[in-house]
């Protein structure tokens, strides 16, 4: 017996999509990867001085590479951290929208975030 989900049909015309009686063709059966990604907290943001950023589900005993860009795409500091939390401070940075991007040593790009200084 052939089973269709028919949309619309008049006379030998059908249109619509054929439905499978298991599941499993459909939705796959493959296994998904339920780790965490790594991700950066900012706080607070937007910020006057200085924003403390939180690095959440990094490989432990990393040595991370961190670059804070304008959004023109210009680095306009950088810096590592060896720990799961560091201060990026204002210093002569101009009000508006940076960029943050966090990498391992080999450059590899593990998290990112925008930061706002007032």
């Amino acid at each position: 017996m052939d089973e269709n989900l028919v949309y619309y049909k008049k006379g030998s015309e059908t249109w619509g999509t054929p439905v499978a009686t298991d599941c499993s063709v459909l939705v796959g059966n493959e296994s998904k990867d339920t780790s965490m990604k790594p991700s950066v907290e900012v706080i607070p943001n937007p910020a006057e001085t200085e924003v403390h950023e939180l690095l959440h589900d990094f490989p432990k005993g990393d040595n991370l590479d961190y670059a804070l860009y304008n959004y023109s795409g210009i680095k306009m500091a950088e810096g590592e951290s060896g720990s799961n939390t560091f201060i990026i401070s204002r210093n002569d940075l101009s009000a508006g929208l940076y960029i943050l991007k966090v990498a391992d040593r080999e450059g590899l790009i593990m998290a990112g975030t925008k930061i706002i200084f007032k």
